[in-house]
C-alpha cells in the first residue's frame, strides 16, 4: 500500500486475504477520490479496478490478481 504511488501495471483485481478496512483509488478517479470498504471480509474484490491501495486508513491485507 502507498499513498502515493499507482501500481507499475493495475492489476485486473485485488482480494482481501485479512479482513478489514480497504482503501483503494479507482482507475478513472482523480487522486483525491478514494473509495473506503469498512470491515470488508476475506475474499472481497472491489467492483472495479484500482491503480492505488492507500495505506492510510486500509488494516486489511490484500493481494494483487494480473492476468
Amino acid at each position: 500500500p502507498s499513498d502515493t504511488t499507482d501500481f507499475a501495471v493495475y492489476p485486473k483485481a485485488v482480494c482481501v486475504t485479512n479482513a478489514g478496512n480497504l482503501t483503494v483509488l479507482p482507475v478513472r478517479n482523480d487522486d483525491a477520490d478514494t473509495v473506503t470498504f469498512i470491515s470488508a471480509p476475506v475474499g472481497f474484490i472491489p467492483p472495479f479496478r484500482v491503480r492505488r491501495v492507500l495505506s492510510t486508513n486500509t488494516t486489511a491485507t490484500v493481494c494483487t490478481v494480473f492476468d
